[in-house]
């Protein structure tokens, strides 16, 4: 079955896609806030052209419609993948009762519900990109008079007008010669990052942050996908219970049902083991955002995935508490406030994006020293915590990172997470340059998915002197990563290991299957004293980021405890030797 953070791995090629689209958006703002700004009192008859380049902004907003045709397949193959890895689960217990097992490729009345089921989040995802805005808080979250009426909470404003109010703001302060122009503006431009383009009820005026909002409703598809297969199939064999998957740090209320075994129906003993109804925690199941899985089993025949001392021992870690800067948190508060560390970087690296398109260089270091002490913080919270890293939720398409500065900040900042300056600063291996698909396999389901990557110097020379299979090159120790791998696996479609000993690494480069290392070779290379790094799979999610067992037993030669596993877009998935 697929992994919890597989699973949510997959929307993060359509989360990236409309990331994209945010950032164009406000860098065009922040493009005219900048022309405007240099302009002098007497250069009115210019100012039109800034109204004029609103029909060039069209261009931007239609391009929502352009990616929902590659997000709208991609939501389809999803579909697929989630269900045929369920589907398939079913199958010992097909055989257990002797009864035919019909391969997911070739049972058309699975494979068209499963349509049937993903074409409801394809509408949904429609539905979502066509009410799109900006929803403008102000600082105070009372007004925003610059650009919207005084005293109100929040305005939402279609794309269009938004760009037409900052542009008459921005016009006024040039006309009259105000000097607070940059004052003004920086306002403006701190409003705009902090909404992005949303989708709103206008009816209601919620809104939620597009590519979030979208990715929530995929994976929110993705488990109805799955609910709703289990049942199918369920059905076909006979089921008469569920079992629930388990995963670390659920919400309080869901905490004692995962792992555990239900009877559908009337609670019942079966062979001396108790199974309370399912109908006891069906709804806790249907609950937004729920992480938990049903999968359909035989009450007696199907042993459960964890015994019951391993499903007491991960409960009793779930209930520990741990200390940071003074406060106690528990393990799902602690991933909350991830969240919401997550949530403020990618805030302020938007701000720091238009920040650089409207040329204001002091707001740019600004929002970079902000993105620093978060980053720090994020190293700090999560080491201390012992919770694994999202660092795919903290990347912005576009953003690079300049030298901060801190004129301006002082320890502790109005979002409540900073309490402290200093630290040390987390490499995330932040992934920022353009991904387009180049081949994504239609017709062959074994097709390796490749991305176009630029390369730098470093990794076209490195590329070079990889050039055949399996080859081997012993490179100084600063002058590769393993981002650089990722990319070059992104081209070639190859995958590339790294050891490393002092002050050297040994890249090995292998076939688009596997690198071809054997448990002999890692054995030795380990008595030579290297370290295994990882190595990197093709590919952006699906499977890739799974460690196969194989990985695990080179783990094992090298007496390490961690390793990691990068794909072709810079994710990497941290594994461990059990």
């Amino acid at each position: 079955m697929l992994t919890e953070k597989q699973i949510n791995l997959l929307p993060e090629r359509i989360y990236e896609r409309l990331g994209r689209i945010n950032t164009e958006y406000l860098e065009s703002i922040g493009g005219v806030i900048k022309e405007i700004g240099e302009l002098r009192p007497s250069d009115v008859h210019r100012l039109q052209k800034m109204y004029d380049y609103g029909a060039d902004l069209n261009k931007i907003i239609s391009k929502l419609s352009e990616e929902s045709g590659k997000n709208i397949q991609e939501i389809y193959e999803i579909f697929d993948i989630v269900a045929k890895e369920n589907y398939d689960y079913a199958k010992p217990f097909y055989e257990a009762k002797a009864m035919p097992f019909i391969p997911y490729e070739e049972n058309e009345q699975v494979k068209e519900y499963v349509q049937s089921l993903a074409r409801q989040t394809v509408d949904e995802y429609v539905n979502l990109t066509q009410h799109t805005a900006f929803a403008v808080f102000a600082e105070d979250g009372k007004s925003i008079a610059p650009l919207y009426a005084a005293n109100s909470k929040k305005v939402a404003t279609s794309l269009s007008d938004t760009y037409t109010r900052v542009v008459d703001y921005a016009v006024t302060k040039a006309q009259f010669g105000m000097t607070d122009y940059n004052s003004a503006m920086r306002e403006v431009m701190k409003a705009l990052a902090a909404s992005g383009i949303k989708t709103v009820d206008y009816a209601t005026g919620y809104s939620r942050r597009l590519d979030t909002a979208v990715r929530q409703n995929i994976l929110w598809g993705i488990k109805r996908c799955n609910q709703n297969v289990a049942d199918m199939v369920g059905e076909g064999f006979g089921a008469d219970g569920y079992e629930i998957s388990y995963h670390s740090n659920p919400r309080p209320s869901h905490a004692d049902m995962g792992g555990r075994q239900y009877a559908i129906g009337k609670a019942r003993t079966v062979n001396g083991v108790y199974y309370p109804s399912f109908s006891d925690v069906e709804a806790l199941l249907d609950e937004y955002n729920c992480l938990h899985f049903k999968f359909s089993i035989l009450l007696g025949v199907s042993p459960p995935a964890y015994s019951e001392q391993e499903l007491a021992e991960f409960k009793a870690n779930d209930n520990k508490t741990f200390e940071f800067e003074g406060k106690e948190y528990t393990g799902y508060e602690g991933t909350q406030l991830q969240r919401r560390i997550e949530t403020e970087i990618r805030r302020q690296k938007d701000l720091a994006n238009i920040a650089k398109a409207a040329g204001d260089d002091d707001l740019q270091r600004e929002a970079q020293y902000k993105i620093n002490l978060l980053t720090s913080k994020y190293a700090q919270f999560s080491k201390a915590s012992g919770l694994p890293t999202r660092v795919e939720r903290m990347q912005v398409s576009g953003f690079k990172s300049v030298k901060a500065s801190k004129k301006v900040l002082t320890a502790g900042t109005d979002d409540g997470i900073i309490k402290s300056q200093g630290g040390r600063i987390m490499n995330i291996n932040n992934i920022d340059s353009p991904i387009e698909q180049r081949n994504t396999g239609k017709g062959n389901p074994n097709a390796i998915l490749m991305f176009d990557r630029p390369l730098n110097k470093r990794q076209k020379k490195l590329l070079d002197e990889l050039k055949e299979f399996d080859s081997r090159v012993i490179v100084p120790k600063k002058s590769v990563n393993m981002s650089d791998l990722s990319a070059l696996t992104a081209v070639t479609g190859d995958e590339f290991a790294m050891f490393t000993k002092g002050t050297e690494r040994l890249i090995i480069r292998g076939n688009s299957n596997s690198v071809n290392i054997n448990v002999q070779q890692a054995t030795e290379l380990s008595n030579q004293g290297y370290k295994w790094s990882g190595h990197t799979h093709p590919g952006l999610g699906y499977n890739c980021l799974q460690a196969s067992p194989g990985d695990v037993e080179i783990l094992r030669c090298f007496k390490q405890k961690i390793a990691y596993i990068y794909n072709s877009q810079g994710f990497y998935l941290e594994f461990e030797r059990k």
